[in-house]
């Protein structure tokens, strides 16, 4: 079983490693799921973002932080472990999927929406110390 970083632990790093950052938001799921299979299974169908000075423990699905790659000029999610995934389980396994596209609605908050394109996702053992998955989101 695959186990993943807190979002709350991940916005107390990004608050105590500099005293001015952008705007935290929250990019959060209600549960992994391919939309094939009705979102279930390993996958993405879905997310909203949710606003910072709403934070709670998500204890369904999943939250990580919307970021920006100023050198991409391309938003994107980590997904990160919080420990390596076992051994057990298949490389193949480990990819993660989107079925279809669909939008995160900021515009609220960046002045456009951005879409999660439909692909398979790889596990990226560069990523944090466990490894995880980046996916970029299109404007």
């Amino acid at each position: 079983m695959l186990t993943f970083v807190d979002v709350n632990d991940r916005i107390a790093n990004k608050q105590n490693a500099s005293k001015s950052f952008a705007k935290i938001i929250i990019v959060r799921w209600d549960e992994w799921g391919r939309k094939k299979k009705q979102c279930n299974g390993w996958g993405l169908c879905n997310a909203e973002w949710f606003p910072q000075n709403k934070s709670s423990n998500f204890s369904s699905g999943g939250a990580t932080l919307l970021e920006f790659d100023n050198s991409l000029d391309k938003y994107y999610i980590d997904i990160l472990l919080d420990k390596t995934p076992p051994l057990e389980i298949p490389t193949d396994a480990l990819t993660l999927k989107i079925d279809e596209n669909f939008d995160l609605d900021v515009q609220e908050i960046i002045s456009q929406n951005l879409t999660f394109n439909k692909g398979e996702y790889f596990y990226d053992n560069s990523l944090s110390e466990f490894g995880g998955y980046r996916i970029y989101l299109d404007k």
